[in-house]
């Protein structure tokens, strides 16, 4: 099984795995979002915005993804999402020890150029 947490695209976000699982969840089902009307670009890595949106990737499917936003001081969780089929697997954890130490600080190299 590979495994690799990476940048999202569109073509990731687009996937018909990902769609399956990300609309088929409480949160957005209550919200009344579909994968018709939901704006994609929300989820699309991209510094420019300060968003940095990142997939957990298992043979290359998206399982997971956490979207984090540059604010004044810091880094803002905006989203966290685990594929339900495999929730239990660590894969949030995975996606927050990626970027965070266990304290909450920055752990990663990747988001230090996006504190101010």
């Amino acid at each position: 099984m590979k495994q690799e947490i990476k940048p999202l695209t569109q073509k990731d976000v687009t996937s018909k795995h990902f769609v399956n699982w990300f609309f088929n969840m409480e949160d957005w089902l209550d919200a009344g979002a579909t994968p018709e009307n939901f704006d994609y670009y929300l989820l699309i890595h991209d510094e420019k915005r300060n968003n940095y949106d990142y997939g957990y990737f298992i043979d290359n499917k998206v399982e997971g993804i956490i979207r984090l936003e540059r604010i004044s001081k810091g880094i803002f969780i905006d989203m966290l999402f685990v594929n339900p089929e495999k929730q239990n697997w660590g894969i949030g954890t995975e996606l927050m020890n990626e970027y965070f130490a266990p304290d909450l600080t920055l752990a990663s190299a990747r988001l230090d150029s996006c504190v101010v």
